[in-house]
Parts: C-alpha cells; structure tokens; sequence
C-alpha cells in the first residue's frame, strides 16, 4: 500500500512533468512564432531583391499606354480596326496571361500622319531613317501599324480611339 510519503512524492512528480512539459510547449511555440516572424522578414527582403532582379526584364507597365501596335482586321470610310496584344501585368503569375487580345477601332482625322520608314532611302547622321508618307488608302488589312493617340489619350480602357499618327511596319 502506498505511503503518504510515496504518494505526496508521486504528486510532485507529477506536477513538476507537467511543468516541464508546459514550459517546454510554451517555450516550442514562442520559438516557432520567433523564427516564423524572422522567415517572413527574410522572405520580404528575398522577394525584393528577386523582383528588383526581375524589374530587368519585365519592366513596370506604363501608368497610360498611348501607342498601340496591331494587325488591320478591317478597314472603313475614315477608320479602321486593329487586333492588338495588351500587357495585362508586368510579372507572370501562375495560371494568369501576361496579356491579351483587344479590338480597337482607330478613327484617322485630316491630322493624322500615316507613314512608313523608308528602306529604300538614305539614312542621314542625325535624322534617323528616311520616312515615305502615306494616305488612308495604302492601308491594307493585314498589315501591322503602331498607332498612336492624340493628346496622349490613354488607350487601356476604351474600344476607339483617334490617332495622330499610324506606322505601317510592314
């Protein structure tokens, strides 16, 4: 039979484990949110330095596009439409498109200057390349034109827009 001495013995035993064992719990877990708060500051300054490396190669969008390049699909009385492939981000994301394809309707006015660089013509020091002019109607459907708006109008969320010059690029 168990001696009040061999059981005031088995109690502190058993108190002191479970003591231990708490201390040890508590002491876990106050290591475990230490190191997880020190992870997370180190993965924050990682990230940055990786996407300051990515930053060389995907360079921030532009706060408003003004330009937009594209293939004629369909040619009107004073205007045209171009299928133009717009950035949507500037980093790729898993299952996310870098961009996409948009229907813009490109509205030319008298102002409007129509162009192409000549290649047949003579490149002057300090002039760039030589630029053969064109009308409306040298536009073709299929050709790639870089089309730029007047008045540096954002171009991100409308259909149409007026342009104050269209390159054929080929």
């Amino acid at each position: 039979m168990l001696t009040r001495k061999t059981l005031t013995v088995s109690m502190i035993l058993a108190i002191l484990i479970l003591i231990i064992s708490t201390a040890f719990v508590f002491g876990f877990l106050a290591g475990k949110i230490h190191l997880d708060k020190q992870l997370a500051t180190e993965n924050q300054t990682e990230k940055s330095a990786l996407t300051q490396e990515l930053e060389k190669f995907y360079p921030p969008l532009p706060e408003k596009i003004t330009r937009l390049t594209g293939e004629i699909i369909s040619i009107g009385d004073n205007s045209f439409q171009i299928k133009a492939n717009v950035k949507l981000r500037r980093l790729p994301e898993e299952g996310q498109p870098m961009s996409e394809e948009q229907i813009k309707t490109v509205t030319v006015v008298a102002a409007t200057k129509i162009f192409k660089i000549d290649t047949k013509g003579k490149i002057v020091a300090g002039q760039g390349a030589p630029l053969k002019n064109l009308s409306f109607s040298d536009l073709e459907v299929g050709q790639q034109v870089a089309c730029e708006s007047v008045d540096d109008f954002d171009l991100k969320n409308v259909d149409s827009f007026t342009a104050k010059s269209v390159e054929v690029v080929f």
